[in-house]
């Protein structure tokens, strides 16, 4: 086997193994992409009318850099033993969350993928260096490219005449990349509810139009499935489901419509089935 070959079969086990841990665990973990998207709902539930520009991102981005290293400045301080003010690993895990954040703030409003941006960076270094270990350009779970109906290629965005096409139709004037990140996340957020809300609404639709000529329980006129354990109410001449009986033994009758005498056990119910004769009783076995 040559160097070469070597070297691409163990790129390939680094990048099984990678996506096998990064799909294991897509319930438990956050990607950068839906961070991403989180900062861009609660940015406009946040101050809706104000759009911070590039310049104050990146001094935000500055300060809490700064912050993270005066943390760290006090770390080394108190390992050197020198006399001084003295900080915790705990407080330095809160600024770099701060500087983590802030570079997200800074892609939203420079209009970039900060997901892809990581990766595809990291990827270059590990080339460069001929290194095996690199990441895969996964689309996020909650990305719009696995919505049916929505541009299905992962370079939708950065197409500058899809872009332009989606920004012009929408606001028909003046607009910023912070305003089509805004827009790609609102989209992103609502198209999967949307399309689920439409499908559920048309499978009830096709239930109801099933069950116009169904049975219902005189209960609760809710429409009988097969299977829904019921009884016959010989009174008002329809089923009703188990659960809408009271526990009372007032409440059920014998074969005979006589009422339940002292020790005579309460009927049981039986499976409904919209061919079964009225006045069908369960007697323990099912009744042909």
């Amino acid at each position: 086997m040559s160097k070469s070959s070597g070297w691409l079969s163990r790129k390939r086990r680094h990048e099984a193994a990678y996506r096998r841990g990064y799909e294991d665990g897509l319930g438990g973990c956050l990607s950068l992409g839906a961070l991403q998207s989180a900062h861009i709902a609660r940015q406009e539930e946040w101050c809706p009318d104000i759009k911070p520009d590039l310049s104050f991102r990146g001094n935000e981005l500055g300060g809490e850099c700064g912050e993270a290293q005066n943390v760290i400045k006090k770390l080394e301080r108190e390992r050197h033993g020198w006399r001084g003010s003295r900080d915790t690993v705990e407080h330095l895990g809160e600024e770099l969350a701060d500087v983590i954040h802030c570079a997200v703030l800074v892609a939203i409003t420079a209009g970039i993928d900060i997901q892809r941006a990581v990766i595809e960076k990291f990827n270059d270094t590990s080339r460069k260096n001929e290194l095996v270990t690199t990441l895969p350009l996964v689309t996020d779970v909650t990305g719009l490219s696995q919505w049916e109906g929505w541009d299905k290629s992962r370079d939708f965005w950065s197409e500058t005449k899809h872009r332009d096409a989606v920004m012009y139709a929408m606001f028909r004037g003046p607009w910023s990349m912070e305003d089509a990140a805004t827009l790609l996340g609102f989209i992103d957020r609502t198209w999967p509810k949307a399309a689920a809300k439409h499908e559920s609404d048309e499978t009830a639709s096709s239930q109801l139009i099933l069950q116009e000529d169904a049975d219902c329980c005189i209960a609760c006129d809710a429409p009988l499935v097969e299977g829904d354990l019921v009884y016959w109410d010989a009174s008002d001449t329809g089923y009703l489901h188990a659960d809408c009986c009271g526990p009372e033994r007032e409440s059920y009758v014998n074969e005979d419509g006589e009422p339940l005498k002292d020790g005579d056990p309460i009927p049981q119910p039986f499976p409904y089935k919209p061919d079964r004769a009225a006045g069908y009783i369960y007697t323990g076995g099912e009744k042909e």
